[in-house]
């Protein structure tokens, strides 16, 4: 097993390995690497050196587990098998300059995973976060979570789950670009103290003083600062996430929102359900308890019947529990053929409750439980990792934009809202539009709801 300080090598050590092969972090980077932590989350600016960062990471931690005779394994664990094969070259070729490697144990094939071995045991490996089996089953003496803005958060919880055996590091590295709303939330968390005892890094391109000589200053980076508007820049350059200011639901966040969930023994359990086809069909599994919402799983899906989502539906373990099934009005209309209300009934036996509900106001009540102004802000709804589809669209609800970057009108763009109106159906209908005052306008369906509840 990994001695859990071995790894932490102090400054000298650290520096008379780069001197050997050849590597001068800058200042940002080494500010990173001398960090003690055992969690560290880095996110670059384009052409910043995150890969080599991560690379000469994981360099020091299989180095120090070849040096004491230890037979550990460790991951590169990327989006797919290819993205993950730079670190894994840097990784190489800094072990090859020390002679540790067994020739005999490469294996690069064109798909699939690559590997290596020390001469004393120790093991690199990549993974796929694709292949869900590719996470299982073992537990790794340290892990490399490379591009991991692009991963999943349930591959980061994963990850942190098969580290803690043997009490080992994990390093996260990637952009804010094009990634996924909690590797920025991890960002901002570990920025500061947290109970994760993770600590957060940006690596700006400026930094980079090989390409950019002068630095902040340089004049190529001052004339991109000129070209991109100031958020694209800070977070494409600056490695600071800039979330967009018509982002709906700014109140959430992976970090406080998102956690594994198990439903309760006898709780019944509640569909919150907004049709659709070649748009999204989000039906959320509920269940309420103690003024709480728990979403814990999820049947998020395109270019399905009705019938099928139905039908997968009833492969959940939890089906037997559903009592109540609760839907956009606009799941009641017919034309020329049954509405999705009277299908959900023939196919369950279950009553579908609706009732209309503005946009504005759903909005305002699903903030309520993002935050509740009763309680300090405390969150009273929480979502499970694997209900990808909703938490995807946490990040991609927004407002429409103006030149100027803010919202110009009132109501969101109708599109990757498809659980965002599912929870507001679902909230209003079991809560009213808010704790002061029961809604006026509701059907006599959803009051009885509410009476049992």
């Amino acid at each position: 097993m990994l001695l859990h300080d071995l790894w932490r090598l102090p400054e000298a050590g650290l520096r008379a390995l780069w001197e050997i092969i050849g590597y001068q972090p800058s200042a940002d980077q080494l500010l990173a690497h001398l960090c003690q932590l055992r969690l560290k989350l880095l996110t670059g600016g384009e052409r910043a050196g995150k890969s080599r960062f991560s690379a000469e990471e994981l360099f020091i931690w299989v180095f120090c587990d070849a040096a004491a005779h230890g037979d550990n394994l460790f991951w590169l664990v990327g989006p797919d098998y290819r993205q993950c094969r730079g670190e894994f070259w840097h990784l190489l070729a800094d072990l090859q300059k020390l002679n540790m490697v067994d020739p005999s144990s490469l294996s690069m094939p064109k798909d699939g995973s690559w590997s290596l071995r020390t001469l004393t045991g120790s093991t690199g490996d990549t993974r796929s976060s694709q292949d869900a089996l590719t996470l299982a089953s073992v537990a790794p003496a340290g892990i490399l979570m490379c591009e991991a803005a692009q991963q999943a958060f349930e591959v980061f919880l994963r990850c942190r789950g098969r580290v803690a055996e043997k009490r080992g590091p994990l390093v996260l590295s990637g952009t804010f670009e094009s990634s996924q709303g909690w590797y920025a939330d991890y960002w901002r968390a570990w920025q500061g103290a947290n109970l994760d005892g993770g600590k957060s890094f940006s690596l700006p391109t400026w930094g980079n003083l090989a390409l950019y000589p002068g630095g902040r200053n340089d004049p190529e980076i001052k004339a991109l600062e000129a070209t991109y508007p100031p958020d694209q820049f800070q977070e494409r350059f600056g490695a600071v996430p800039c979330p967009p200011a018509t982002l709906v639901y700014k109140d959430f966040s992976f970090v406080t929102h998102v956690k594994a969930l198990m439903l309760p023994k006898d709780l019944p359990v509640q569909l919150f359900v907004d049709p659709g086809y070649a748009a999204a069909y989000a039906v959320l599994f509920v269940y309420i308890e103690r003024g709480e919402v728990y979403v814990f799983d999820e049947v998020h899906a395109r270019g399905l019947v009705v019938q099928d989502i139905i039908a997968r539906c009833k492969e959940r373990a939890c089906w037997p529990r559903v009592t109540r099934i609760i839907m956009d009005i606009a799941g009641t209309q017919h034309p020329a053929q049954e509405s999705q209300a009277t299908v959900w009934n023939r196919m369950t036996g279950l009553p579908v409750f609706t009732q209309p509900v503005a946009i504005y106001d759903g909005i305002v009540r699903v903030r309520t439980f993002l935050k509740n102004p009763e309680n300090h802000g405390e969150p009273r709804i929480f979502f499970d990792p694997k209900c990808k589809g909703t938490l995807r669209e946490f990040g991609l609800y927004k407002y429409a934009t103006s030149v100027e970057g803010r919202a110009e009108k009132e109501d969101p763009i109708k599109a990757d809202d498809h659980s965002m109106d599912a929870l507001r159906y679902g909230l209003v209908a079991n809560f009213g539009l808010s704790d002061i005052a029961r809604p006026r306008r509701r059907n006599r369906e959803v009051n009885e709801i509410l009476e049992r509840v």
